[in-house]
């Protein structure tokens, strides 16, 4: 995958839905407007938490992708980074109902990245990208039942890299990944739901490994692993109203990402969000202390924060006293229950233990 669609695709959930479309076909990538009256996505909030293994302190990032639309077809995709600034924006451009081009841009305006998809009656059979990276060519084939079995990437330089689909029961079961000697391999697990994604394009899912599996199978993905070194994996659980996610819950290894999806019509489900903020040592010359856990929060969550137990100023030691709400706990822990500012606040004095 080229660089900056995968800067795109740091909220899986907002390319898994790329764009509506009204067709029942899984496997045509194609992109027939849709109906005015029927909703779409607008936004996904993406909340990734980490816990960090040995200090016991967590963190946690928000991210947004806004959708816009016009005569039923997706205008523009937008990802927004922390604290609502723009990252960088991708422009569908159509002919014909499919997409011709994918226009990738940074926050200011600069073409970093253009594909253009090649067909065969409605068949998506080539895709070139041109990038200041370098050009990638994609060529793609097909079973019978017209799945996609294969995926070609030759890169400007010569190398080729393969992508191998196994379908059951019109779900993708297992993807290989092979770059010279090196092979991975995926294998996925559904639930009985009909997926969710069942009408959204398909052109970007076959760019990379951006969700084949996730746009293309009949049902939704509870499940994928792999192993490297050792077997790992991660898990999916959603909730719906009707055939439409509301939120989705993803586990892999120290990570968790919560996702919120809004809809056109103004169904869906908005996060809410707690801004636990500090006032650091480290805006200061004079108090270099370093205070952990600041992050955008869901309602509800646990907080874990610490501080430096001292630091040292110009020779003079200052150990840590008391947060400025009275607290002395340190690390401390809490339930986030709305927007927080703490500040620790340090006394003069060599720790006890030196």
């Amino acid at each position: 995958m080229t660089k900056q669609i995968r800067l795109l695709t740091l909220t899986l959930a907002a390319t898994l839905a790329f764009t509506a479309c009204d067709r029942d076909d899984a496997q045509t990538p194609s992109n027939p407007s849709v109906p005015d009256g029927e909703k779409r996505l607008e936004w996904v909030e993406s909340f990734q938490y980490e816990h960090h293994q040995y200090d016991e302190y967590t963190s946690s990032r928000l991210y947004r992708d806004k959708f816009s639309w016009e005569n039923g077809l997706l205008k523009r995709w937008e990802i927004f980074d922390i604290d609502n600034h723009p990252r960088s924006y991708l422009e569908p451009i159509y002919e014909d109902g499919k997409t011709k081009e994918l226009r990738q841009y940074t926050a200011s305006g600069v073409m970093e990245e253009s594909i253009t998809f090649f067909y065969t009656g409605d068949r998506l059979t080539r895709a070139h990208s041109v990038a200041e990276w370098g050009a990638t060519d994609y060529t793609f084939e097909y079973n019978a039942a017209g799945e996609l079995v294969k995926q070609t990437r030759t890169r400007e330089a010569g190398s080729t890299s393969t992508e191998l689909y196994t379908w059951e029961n019109g779900n993708v079961v297992k993807m290989v990944y092979q770059y010279d000697s090196y092979v991975k391999e995926r294998v996925y697990e559904y639930d009985d739901k009909p997926n969710v994604y069942r009408h959204a394009c398909k052109d970007i899912a076959y760019i990379g490994d951006i969700g084949i599996q996730f746009l293309l199978s009949k049902n939704n993905v509870v499940k994928y692993s792999w192993k490297d070194n050792e077997e790992q994996w991660n898990t999916y659980t959603y909730t719906y109203d009707g055939d439409h996610v509301t939120s989705k819950t993803i586990i892999h290894g120290s990570y968790t990402e919560r996702q919120f999806f809004r809809y056109t019509d103004g169904s869906g489900m908005a996060a809410q969000v707690c801004r636990i903020r500090f006032q650091d040592g480290y805006d200061d010359e004079s108090r270099p202390y370093y205070v952990r856990g600041k992050g955008d929060y869901l309602k509800g969550d646990k907080v874990v924060i610490g501080t430096d137990s001292y630091y040292v100023h110009n020779g003079t030691y200052y150990t840590f006293s008391h947060w400025d709400d009275g607290n002395t706990d340190n690390p401390r822990t809490f339930t986030a229950t709305g927007d927080a500012t703490f500040r620790p606040v340090y006394t003069e004095g060599t720790p006890s233990w030196k």
